[in-house]
């Protein structure tokens, strides 16, 4: 089973990074809100298994893990980053809802 779980954690953190340049890049901003949106929030879903892989590898005693601390630190912020596109994103649908409304009202 300890050799299942370590290439479990190999695979995930060869993903990672792979990937952890990106993953606090918002996406682009000319897609349609609800794209966007669920962009993010499957981002989210990845990002919060992610942190608590990492968070189980690095805390695993007695075992040698390739995610450190650093890792689970970076992971963090691009959630926190990634709530605030995701926040923005809904901001500006809301804004833009109301003010087709507006239009629409005139």
């Amino acid at each position: 089973m300890a050799v299942e779980n370590r290439q479990d954690n190999e695979m995930s953190y060869e993903l990672y990074k792979e990937i952890a340049d990106e993953l606090c890049v918002p996406v682009d901003e000319r897609l349609p809100f609800d794209v966007r949106f669920e962009l993010y929030s499957s981002k989210l879903v990845y990002l919060n298994h992610l942190r608590g892989h990492c968070f189980r590898s690095v805390n695993q005693l007695g075992e040698a893990s390739p995610f450190g601390t650093e890792d689970l630190a970076h992971i963090q912020r691009a959630i926190d980053l990634t709530k605030g596109f995701l926040s923005s994103t809904v901001r500006e649908a809301f804004v833009a809802s109301l003010s087709r409304a507006g239009h629409g009202a005139a």
